[in-house]
């Protein structure tokens, strides 16, 4: 893994798969960035037969709340310079760790 266009394909795989979900009947949160110049990657590693990628970058949570049945409530939050390790194994997402 040594392009950028495969470091973002795969970080959009695991922000969507761990951190957007459903929390709940009446909630949905999501984690996303808006443009690839937000994201910096700063070291890249062999650990075993993983890559671990580390970066910083800023972040927007976005949160829908369904409290009744007239129009979702949405909040989003910034997140400036939020780090986190990306794990490739074989090409493919492994494991996303962001540090709030």
């Amino acid at each position: 893994m040594t392009k950028k266009r495969e470091f973002y394909k795969l970080l959009n795989e695991g922000l969507f798969n761990k951190y957007c979900r459903a929390a709940g009947p009446i909630q949905e949160v999501s984690i996303v960035y808006k443009k690839k110049k937000d994201i910096r990657i700063l070291n890249k590693r062999k650990e075993f037969d993983t890559i671990a990628v580390d970066f910083i970058g800023n972040f927007i949570e976005e949160k829908t709340i369904y409290a009744d049945f007239s129009q979702p409530i949405q909040i989003s939050t910034e997140f400036n310079n939020l780090s986190g390790t990306l794990f490739i194994e074989d090409d493919n997402f492994n494991d996303l760790i962001l540090e709030f």
